[in-house]
């Protein structure tokens, strides 16, 4: 948690100030790492499951380092000085106030989806298999609107902050209109089960029961 927290709190500085090259690099290092770890640790070492879960820390230690390098580097513009650090209470009640409200969003989503998991996994094995390949196949869909809101909030912040307000709206409404008409393009073709067919095919390896109900769940999620 602390080198994730780490990691989130360089990401959200330097998108705030129109940098989101930076964090893509150094959350795509973490990605490299974790992709070399876990087959070492899974088959290499024979650790499992325990070794996928050190694979995911390991990951995360080096981009944690990196980032606070960076934000207690005191060329930058933004940087913390961790001696002269105190509590700001009125900060603190802003940060809180913004933040409680979407972290607990986040945490009863990530509770629903395990709800639903939990459901599914009566269905058996391929059942289980489907839904996680379904719901990664559909989450490519939906990353670039997720891009998208991540920039908005950046712009939204800046203009708000400049006393611009009917720029931040035309930027939030502009991001919606790109948002649905991505989603509804893309959507429609996904739903196609001879698109998404080939696509769950690449997970599925050949299982014709997961191929087929994997097929079937991206079809309706995407439409």
């Amino acid at each position: 948690m602390p080198f994730l927290f780490m990691i989130n709190l360089y990401s959200a500085v330097n998108q705030a100030q129109g940098n989101t090259v930076t964090p893509m690099l150094l959350n795509l290092l973490g990605i490299a790492v974790n992709i070399v770890m876990d087959p070492l640790l899974m088959f290499g070492l024979n650790m499992g499951i325990t070794g996928a879960a050190l694979a995911t820390l390991s990951a995360k230690i080096p981009g944690a380092v990196i980032a606070f390098i960076s934000l207690t580097n005191k060329k930058k513009l933004i940087h913390i000085d961790l001696f002269n650090m105190h509590i700001k209470t009125d900060e603190l009640k802003t940060i809180v106030k913004v933040g409680l409200p979407t972290a607990l969003g986040g945490s009863t989503m990530q509770f629903g989806f395990l709800l639903i998991a939990k459901n599914v996994l009566k269905y058996g094995d391929a059942a289980t298999a489907a839904y996680g390949i379904g719901n990664r196949v559909n989450g490519i869909i939906t990353l670039p609107s997720t891009a998208v809101g991540s920039a908005v909030a950046t712009i939204v912040g800046q203009n708000i902050g400049a006393r611009k307000r009917d720029r931040a709206e035309q930027a939030y409404k502009l991001a919606c209109l790109m948002s649905v008409a991505f989603l509804f393009v893309c959507g429609m073709i996904l739903s196609r089960s001879f698109v998404n067919r080939p696509i769950v095919n690449i997970f599925a390896n050949g299982d014709e029961d997961v191929l087929s109900m994997g097929s079937k769940f991206v079809s309706i999620m995407a439409f």
